[in-house]
């Protein structure tokens, strides 16, 4: 038998990413400022991320994981 489900657990029983318990400028509660996070050196990673971001539309939902997924974030971001 197969069944889907979700469980809701406050951030101080679930950590938001490995490496972070909760931080609220990644669920867009907080800003932060956009020259906080340091541009991409010009390699294959942030050529494949640029073009990547290229196909984004407004109000696109996306996971912008690790590794690729988050130079696509950091390029988006300048």
């Amino acid at each position: 038998m197969d069944s889907d489900c979700g469980v809701l657990a406050p951030p101080g029983y679930h950590w938001q990413t490995m490496g972070a318990r909760y931080t609220p400028a990644y669920s867009g509660e907080l800003r932060i400022p956009l020259r906080s996070a340091p541009p991409l050196a010009l390699r294959e990673c942030k050529l494949i991320a640029r073009r990547t971001a290229m196909e984004l539309r407004s109000n696109s939902v996306v996971n912008l994981g690790v590794g690729i997924p988050e130079g696509i974030a950091n390029v988006g971001n300048g």
